[in-house]
Parts: C-alpha cells; structure tokens; sequence
C-alpha cells in the first residue's frame, strides 16, 4: 500500500499546522517543511540519528517538536534554531 511505500522509501510522519498553511513531514534524517499551497520548501531541519517517530507543531504554530530513539527536538519553525533534549534511556 502507499503508506507503506513511503515508508520504505523513507519518508515517515506529517504534520499539519494549526493554520493549515505549512506541512511538517520526516523524510529519513530530516524534516521538510513545505508551504501546504504550493508544494515549495521552507526549510529542511536535521534529525539527529535516527528517523522521528512523533511530530507536532505547537498550537501557535511557531515550534515543531520531534522524537525519535535518542532526541526530542524543538524547532523554532521561522528560523531553523533546534533545542533538544536527550533522554535518559
């Protein structure tokens, strides 16, 4: 099936953001974000490791927060500047 598909291709997990303007998607170690209208690329933001496993924007929209194996990321979505925390385990 195709979400099968573009799992083995790569590409795993989206996001919509709150104003439906802007769409998060993982794609092996990183994290595209396209302006939904137009399909174009705002921004590609590293994953550290391994593909994410969770995504979201915040409720305003500003920050997108991943996770995978080893990180949880906080991405400032306008500037790219990453915050992350790594867990204990």
């Amino acid at each position: 099936d195709l979400a099968q598909d573009r799992w083995e291709m790569g590409w795993g997990l989206s996001a919509l953001s709150p104003n439906g303007k802007l769409l998060a998607q993982t794609h092996n170690d990183q994290v595209q974000i396209l302006e939904v209208e137009t399909g174009r690329e705002i921004r590609s933001l590293p994953l550290s490791g391994y593909p994410g496993r969770s995504i979201a924007f915040s409720p305003d929209g500003t920050l997108l927060a991943t996770e995978n194996q080893q990180t949880v990321a906080l991405f400032e979505v306008e500037s790219g500047q990453r915050y992350f925390t790594d867990l204990p385990w």
